[in-house]
């Protein structure tokens, strides 16, 4: 990890992660698969965490993983203090409650290696949102294997760690930002 974090220290205008020794670059960020779902879902997060001032939030942050690994999810939320801490540089260490990853042109990337790594991680919970599918899946750490969660009756993806993190799977694939803020209010939709 040393020598990849000097070098990218130095590299600008380039994302990129390194999961278990090997450098991954990441490809140019699409607008409508990626950029509009992950500012949507960042919003609806807003209205959680309005209520919940102690979780706080990263958008793109470099977390630095026990065992070396350097990644960048979409969204990470956390309790300061808990099992993951900003160090001296602003970075996070350790691992978050909560991950989101935004996956379209990266979908196997996000599927495979950042899963695998992630649930070894003991982070304990991904949310994976395939922009190209149209799906979000929520997985929940069991004995620290990744189990999906299937949605409830009326659509809505449930936090098991953060009572009251609510995604309405429909109101984010249709891009409604009220309906996907509204679900993270009520459990009736």
């Amino acid at each position: 990890p040393g020598e990849f974090d000097r070098i990218y220290e130095h590299l600008h205008d380039v994302r990129a992660e390194l999961i278990d020794g090997v450098v991954y670059v990441a490809s140019p960020v699409r607008t409508r698969s990626h950029g509009e779902s992950h500012a949507h879902l960042i919003m609806a997060i807003g209205a959680f965490l309005e209520r919940n001032p102690q979780i706080k939030i990263s958008d793109n942050g470099t977390l630095l993983l026990p065992g070396g690994s350097r990644v960048q999810p979409d969204i990470s939320l956390f309790v300061e203090g808990s099992s993951a801490v900003l160090n001296a540089e602003g970075y996070m260490e350790g691992v978050p409650e909560f991950i989101a990853e935004i996956a379209s042109s990266t979908f196997e990337f996000d599927a495979r290696e950042k899963l695998r790594l992630y649930e070894r991680s003991g982070v304990r919970e991904y949310l994976l949102w395939q922009t190209d599918s149209g799906q979000i899946d929520l997985f929940v750490s069991n004995a620290g294997v990744f189990e999906a969660v299937s949605p409830a009756v009326n659509g809505i993806l449930e936090s098991r760690v953060f009572p009251g993190l609510r995604f309405g799977v429909a109101a984010l694939l249709a891009g409604d930002r009220a309906a996907a803020a509204a679900a993270m209010r009520t459990k009736e939709l």
